[in-house]
């Protein structure tokens, strides 16, 4: 896994260590690292993660262990909730709750997509990621910083409500990458009232992908099983 040290440092004050003294004492405590990058001035660290340690899978996994490896204080990001009350819902149904016990999803509307800011574009390279759009990037600083799978849908591709259930034998699917896939009832699929949307936990469909004109979305935040999601 890819640990920019300068983004490891808003959590856990090493700013005034060496990169190479704070790698070290991670790969002491048990969470090596294989490689030191430089890029752009920054150090990225690679990390291995064993299987025991998926807590570790996170910007802020990574920072406490720091904390306790180097007995410096951890300070997680402060978090503002909106206050507004929210005044419009959309109808969810979970039909296997085996492998999703909780779905949850926000409507927003008249959102502006385009180009991330700096802070977030650079971010995204410095973990390997292609920077795409302010929305689906932002998707993408959840999963890298707090460890948690989210998704955008453009909600006006959107028909009826949001189901979470199991793939049809034979029922395909384009995804964003273009390539058509043929799924089977072992995938956990969202889907609308018509048809699939995603492949739970893994990727979108083409067809509900955000785009430059997107202006109303669906932001997905679930827990889906990972045993399910590793098979699919």
């Amino acid at each position: 896994m890819k640990i920019p040290f300068s983004w490891l440092t808003e959590y856990v004050d090493v700013s005034k260590m060496k990169a190479e003294d704070v790698a070290d004492k991670l790969t002491i405590a048990g969470l090596e690292v294989v490689m030191i990058e430089k890029v752009g001035g920054d150090s990225i660290f690679d990390i291995e993660i064993t299987p025991n340690r998926p807590d570790c899978l996170n910007m802020l996994g990574i920072a406490r262990e720091v904390s306790a490896c180097l007995n410096k204080k951890f300070t997680p990001p402060k978090l503002k909730s909106p206050k507004n009350v929210i005044k419009e819902r959309i109808a969810i149904e979970i039909k296997d709750k085996n492998l999703c016990p909780r779905y949850t999803g926000r409507i927003m509307r008249n959102i502006k997509v385009g180009p991330s800011p700096k802070w977030l574009v650079q971010k995204m390279e410095r973990m390997g990621q292609r920077s795409v759009n302010n929305v689906v990037d932002i998707t993408n600083f959840c999963l890298f910083e707090q460890g948690q799978p989210t998704h955008a849908f453009d909600y006006d591709k959107i028909k009826g409500k949001i189901i979470v259930r199991r793939a049809h034998k034979g029922e395909r699917m384009v995804t964003i990458d273009g390539k058509e896939r043929t799924l089977d009832p072992d995938m956990l699929v969202i889907a609308d009232a018509e048809k699939p949307v995603a492949l739970a936990g893994v990727m979108g469909s083409k067809e509900t992908e955000v785009t430059g004109s997107t202006g109303n979305i669906i932001f997905e935040s679930a827990y889906f099983d990972p045993i399910s999601i590793r098979r699919t």
